[in-house]
Parts: structure tokens; C-alpha cells; sequence
């Protein structure tokens, strides 16, 4: 009489064997739950703008945040150079030899040139940085450096036109509004683009 209830527990005991694992044990085999939030590095790469969907951003999204902050590293590292090394050239000739835009404002002061080469390279270095790992936080950072120095440079050069001819008007507006444009154009993307999001 005793083996049916032996065997009723058997049965019972195997099902109990066969029940779901403990949920710490679940998760370390089938990976983090679902409600669970995973880690996120801040770097622009991959998609999370849609719930539940995270892959890798195409190429032709990170092309035109690359393109921008490389020319724009470009813009002050150019000039910089110039005026690091060769402050009175630089006085006397940019951006053209022969029609200097800053002998329009004199004295030629020596450290204040040299100074503007170099705050336009370590500029550079930021933005070249931003272009190379397209992480969110070092892009804005970099970004919002430039606007920091273009915005403020666009405003007194549009008080002064006066002293430039027509063609040099021109020439300024456009040399002045394009890193503008840029870091703007940098902004939108890179916030649309969102985070990537890396596995620890």
C-alpha cells in the first residue's frame, strides 16, 4: 500500500526538478530582464530612439557629424598655427596676404597674437578628439566651445564692417556663420542620433 504513495511523491519530486530555476540563476543564463535599465556609455553610434530597438546607426548618419567637426577643427587649426608661430604674418596677412583683416585694428600686439594661436589650438585638439570618438558628451562639449568663441566673434566683426570694403563684408559674414552653421548642424544630429550603448 505504501509503493503507490511512494510513487505519487517520485512524480511529485521530478516535477518539482523540472520547475523554472531561481530567477538570479534564469537571468544569468538568458541575459538581463527586460525591465532591467542597461549601462550607457555616451557615445554616438547606435540607434536607441525607438523602444525596444537598439542597433548600429548607418554610416551615412556619423558621416556628417565626422565631416563637421573635422572641418571645423580645421578652421582653428589652420589660423592657429599661423598665428602661434608667425603672430606678425598673421597680423599683416590674414587671411590673405595684402589685405590683413586685423591690421584694420592696431597696435600689433605680439602676446595677444600668440595667445589666439594657441587658445585656437587647443580648440582644435577638442573638436579633433570629438571627431575621432564621437562620444555625446566630449562632441557637445567641443560644440559648444566653438560657439563659445564664434558667436561672440561674429557679433564684434558685424559691429565693424564699416571699416572692410564690399568684398570683404562678404568674405567675413561667410567665414564667420559657416562654423556657426556647423556647430549647430553638429548639435542636431548628434542629439538625434542618440547614445550608444555598450555592453560592461
Amino acid at each position: 500500500m505504501s509503493e503507490p504513495h511512494a510513487g505519487g511523491r517520485g512524480r511529485s519530486e521530478r516535477k518539482t526538478l523540472g520547475a523554472a530555476p531561481h530567477p538570479r540563476i534564469q537571468q544569468s543564463l538568458t541575459g538581463p530582464d527586460k525591465g532591467s535599465t542597461p549601462a550607457k556609455s555616451c557615445e554616438i553610434g547606435q540607434r536607441t530612439d525607438v523602444v525596444g530597438m537598439v542597433g548600429p546607426v548607418p554610416v551615412t548618419g556619423l558621416l556628417p557629424v565626422r565631416a563637421a567637426l573635422v572641418l571645423l577643427s580645421l578652421g582653428q587649426g589652420l589660423p592657429g598655427v599661423w598665428a602661434l608661430f608667425a603672430p606678425r604674418s598673421f597680423h599683416d596677412g590674414f587671411p590673405l596676404p595684402g589685405n590683413g583683416w586685423l591690421a584694420k585694428f592696431p597696435p600689433y600686439n605680439e602676446h595677444l597674437v600668440r595667445d589666439l594661436g594657441a587658445l585656437s589650438l587647443a580648440l582644435t585638439a577638442v573638436l579633433a578628439l570629438a571627431a575621432v570618438s564621437l562620444e555625446r558628451h566630449l562632441v557637445h562639449a567641443a560644440t559648444f566651445g566653438c560657439l563659445a568663441f564664434t558667436v561672440p566673434h561674429l557679433v564684434f566683426h558685424v559691429a565693424h564692417l564699416g571699416r572692410f570694403d564690399t568684398a570683404d563684408v562678404v568674405a567675413q559674414l561667410i567665414s564667420q556663420v559657416a562654423p556657426i552653421a556647423l556647430s549647430v548642424m553638429v548639435l542636431l544630429l548628434s542629439r538625434r542620433i542618440g547614445v550608444f550603448e555598450k555592453k560592461e
